[in-house]
């Protein structure tokens, strides 16, 4: 498991390698870049989670348009790792259920393969995917 300071490491080095890509194509200075290089380190205590990171570069990219192009990486970023987190949940859930109700697991596996698919969307149509990870959570 990450700790919160090595989350909060991999953000900021996200950054500087944003701005590090930015400098080798001459789309910023490098006064620019040390600047919002600057902000980041002075508010990185204010982010926990990815979304923390996102709000953070959303705010900044008020002051720092060269950020609007990060904020989408990281949204993007985000995407897939909901869909990772979301993907491994639907197996534990599958492997815990399926020697009891095979139909169930067949169902949910099918669900969840859709792209567009929501971990709130299975919830709501699978109940006790709901209780399995409400369990988990305990």
């Amino acid at each position: 498991m990450t700790t919160a300071a090595e989350k909060k490491n991999e953000y900021a080095k996200s950054v500087c390698y944003f701005l590090a890509e930015e400098l080798r194509i001459r789309k910023i200075s490098l006064s620019r870049a040390a600047e919002i290089a600057q902000k980041v380190v002075d508010n990185i205590n204010l982010i926990d989670t990815e979304q923390d990171f996102l709000r953070l570069i959303k705010d900044l990219s008020s002051d720092f348009d060269e950020l609007f192009q990060l904020e989408e990486r990281i949204q993007f970023g985000i995407q897939i790792s909901q869909r990772k987190q979301l993907e491994e949940k639907v197996r534990e859930f599958v492997a815990d259920i399926l020697p009891q109700d095979t139909k169930m697991a067949l169902e949910i596996l099918q669900e969840a393969i859709r792209e567009e698919i929501k971990a709130e969307d299975l919830r709501k149509d699978f109940p006790k995917f709901n209780q399995f990870l409400e369990k988990d959570k305990i």
